[in-house]
């Protein structure tokens, strides 16, 4: 709606650990050094993403900006604070937990898809302030 497309080649898959987010940072910036934007699958891979960032002088949000997803503890105190998406972690857990129950009671999950409410919170990472 904006006028961006996702190109296949501005995609990187990962473990979800920072390391990945940070060696995905690297990778990308090597062969689409124009993107203005990432979107990490989690948290933990925004901070490797941004640590690779920080230490290569790629200023957040000025050159490039990021932003996670689950809203783990540290995100506020990042630099900068990481912008994310919050999951509602006790919902999840419960769905979750009730999936597992049904599977190993051998039934069918009640629900093919779940979809659980999420939160934008904007911080510093995304390059927009309130």
């Amino acid at each position: 709606s904006h006028g961006y497309t996702l190109l296949d080649q501005h995609i990187r898959t990962g473990d979800y650990q920072p390391q990945t987010g940070y060696d995905a940072m690297q990778d990308l910036l090597t062969t689409a050094p124009d993107i203005q934007a990432v979107y990490c699958m989690n948290d933990m891979m925004a901070v490797g993403a941004l640590a690779y960032l920080n230490q290569h002088g790629i200023r957040v949000p000025d050159d490039i900006a990021v932003v996670g997803y689950d809203d783990i503890r540290v995100s506020p105190f990042l630099t900068p604070p990481l912008t994310t998406v919050r999951a509602p972690e006790i919902p999840l857990g419960e769905a979750a937990g009730k999936l597992l129950l049904q599977l190993i009671n051998g039934k069918t999950p009640d629900e093919a898809q779940l979809y659980l409410p999420t939160q934008l919170i904007i911080r510093q990472s995304c390059g927009y302030s309130l």
